[in-house]
C-alpha cells in the first residue's frame, strides 16, 4: 500500500489548496479543510492507480496569524484544565471539612431522593491589604463556608 504526503495551506482568496507530493499535477482546493480533505481521493486518482487503498498523510500549514491564534487557544485550554483541577481539590477539601465537621458535631446530612449536587462556595473573610504586617506577627486568616443541596432535575419543592 502507498502512502502519499498531502501539504495543505490557505492561499490569498481563503480556499485551501491541497498538492500531493511527489505525483506531479494531482492537487485540488477546498472551501473547507474538509472539503479539501475529501477532493484530494480523487485528484490523485487521475494521476495513480491505487488512490482508493493508499494512505493519505496530511499536514496542513496555517498562516501565522492562525498559528498564533491557535497557541493562545491552546495555551488558554491548557490554563481552563489546571483551574478546573484546583477548583475540584478545593471543593473535595471543603466537602471532606464539611463532612467531618458534621461528624464531630453529631449532624446527619440525609441524602434527598433524588439526584442533586452540592454547592460549596468559600468567601475570605478579609482582604491581604488590611492585614499590617509592622503590627503584628499574627495574621488571623477566615473565611466563611456556605453549603447547600439543590436538586438536578425539576424544583427544589
Amino acid at each position: 500500500m502507498a502512502t502519499y504526503h498531502v501539504d495543505i495551506e490557505r492561499d490569498e482568496s481563503g480556499a485551501w489548496i491541497a498538492i500531493v507530493a511527489g505525483v506531479p499535477g494531482a492537487h485540488t482546493y477546498g472551501r473547507s479543510l474538509r472539503q479539501v480533505r475529501q477532493r484530494v481521493r480523487e485528484a490523485l486518482s487521475l494521476w495513480v492507480d491505487d488512490d482508493d487503498t493508499s494512505d493519505l498523510q496530511f499536514e496542513v500549514h496555517l498562516p501565522r496569524g492562525a498559528r498564533a491564534a491557535v497557541r493562545r487557544a491552546s495555551s488558554a485550554r491548557s490554563a481552563t484544565t489546571k483551574a478546573a483541577i484546583t477548583s475540584a481539590a478545593a471543593t473535595n477539601e471543603a466537602a471532606t471539612f464539611l463532612v467531618h465537621d458534621c461528624k464531630a458535631n453529631a449532624v446527619l446530612l440525609k441524602a434527598p431522593a433524588r439526584p442533586w449536587r452540592m454547592e460549596i462556595s468559600v468567601s475570605p473573610t478579609f482582604v491581604p491589604h488590611e492585614v499590617d504586617p509592622t503590627r503584628s506577627d499574627t495574621r488571623h486568616l477566615g473565611g466563611v463556608l456556605d453549603a447547600g443541596f439543590q436538586p438536578l432535575f425539576g424544583s427544589t419543592g
